[in-house]
């Protein structure tokens, strides 16, 4: 039978119980008694040379007595770890004095739909240029502008829209979450500081005008990180007082609703549920809300042009206007009752095509848009930047 000695030194020439045991014949099952009977002193040995606070999993210690591997428990549970981020939050989220505002009887939703920061478009090849900084310059441009203009309407609430591919790619490989490759101009951890940064600072721009809600739709570029960023702007903003921040409202659930007067809006990304399903799927999962609401609106994205279409009556002409290739056509004339119909808005994007979309034909007319609902009226304006 092997010593206690001659197993610590099979375990260590080997690297493991399995080797340990074979190359001496004996097994696992004694090699870790052997082992386990050698903790005391490989404690002592390793706290006489300063180790008794090491953070590592595992390590050798060296001594004139023999060389001896010290492997430690440091697991962590779920709730331990939780506890220390949510610690760690509260010590440097920012804090925030209450504003009051001159308050109003509209809610505006700004809706900054598929920014994808990261994404590459050279001139050269498709007309358009498009990098890390146009992205964040025509996303604060564009929030700004229509901001501006919904202000002097008198705002009671502002709906601010995150998610909806906020990213261009999901992980340091350049894919999205299903792993298609994308054309991408900058590293993926730059994209995240850029997209932060600017949503922090028009946060705060927004709250100076009116309470801000914010909405986060899951979708396909980025479906890990962009809830993930979508989180860590929500955080930042926990101490805020005229940020609301509700659970329904930044899960990661693919379809969010909220109601507000007679209004019952819904938003989902686009790339899920048919949109012919969105007017039954609303009935049915906000059925308190649809019960005591006249209008509703759903708001889609993920195709980056729009198409605005009524679920309802006259049946049969649901396409109300749609972008195509260098004009918007818009359909009258029709007899919409508001009131009868579930409308479908499928917002515009701020970014240009990349080369897959220039190559097949995926031209769009690229925009920032902002809708207002009027408590009592319903959809009252709409304000576009145009890019």
């Amino acid at each position: 039978m092997a010593t206690d000695e001659e197993v610590l030194a099979a375990f260590e020439r080997t690297g493991s119980k399995r080797a340990a045991a074979k190359e001496l014949g004996l097994s696992r099952s004694t090699v870790r008694y052997k082992l386990k009977k050698m903790e005391p002193h490989l404690k002592q040995a390793s706290q006489s040379l300063g180790f008794p606070e090491c953070d590592v999993s595992s390590y050798w210690v060296k001594s004139k007595e023999g060389s001896y591997y010290v492997k430690r428990d440091t697991s962590v549970s779920y709730d331990d770890l939780r506890e220390s981020f949510i610690n760690d939050a509260k010590k440097y989220a920012p804090k925030y004095a209450s504003i009051k505002h001159a308050g109003g009887d509209n809610l505006v939703v700004i809706d900054a739909a598929d920014v994808h920061f990261g994404k590459l478009a050279e001139v050269m090849e498709t007309g358009y240029s498009y990098d890390l900084d146009i992205a964040e310059r025509r996303l604060r441009e564009g929030v700004s502008d229509v901001l501006s203009r919904a202000q002097m309407f008198g705002i009671d609430e502002i709906v601010y829209v995150m998610g909806n591919d906020w990213l261009h790619v999901d992980n340091p490989h350049g894919t999205t979450t299903s792993g298609t490759g994308q054309d991408s101009g900058s590293m993926w951890w730059k994209s995240y500081e850029a997209a932060k940064r600017a949503n922090v600072a028009l946060i705060e721009q927004m709250t100076l005008v009116a309470p801000v809600r914010l909405v986060h739709c899951p979708s396909n570029h980025d479906y890990a990180s962009g809830w993930m960023l979508a989180d860590s702007v929500a955080s930042w903003f926990r101490n805020h007082p005229n940020v609301i921040l509700k659970d329904s409202s930044l899960s990661i659930s693919h379809r969010k609703y909220l109601q507000y007067g007679v209004n019952l809006l819904g938003f989902t990304h686009g790339d899920g549920a048919k949109e012919k399903d969105l007017a039954s799927l609303m009935q049915f999962e906000a059925r308190q809300e649809w019960a005591t609401s006249r209008f509703a609106t759903w708001f889609l994205h993920h195709w980056h042009h729009k198409d605005r279409k009524n679920y309802g009556k006259p049946k049969g002409a649901p396409l109300l206007e749609k972008d195509h290739t260098g004009v918007t056509v818009i359909k009258s004339g029709m007899n919409i009752e508001p009131e009868n119909s579930v409308f479908t808005e499928v917002i515009r994007s701020p970014s240009p095509p990349d080369g897959w979309h220039h190559r097949n034909g995926y031209i769009n007319m690229q925009a920032i848009e902002a809708l207002t609902f009027n408590a009592q009226e319903g959809l009252r304006d709409r304000f576009t930047k145009w890019f």
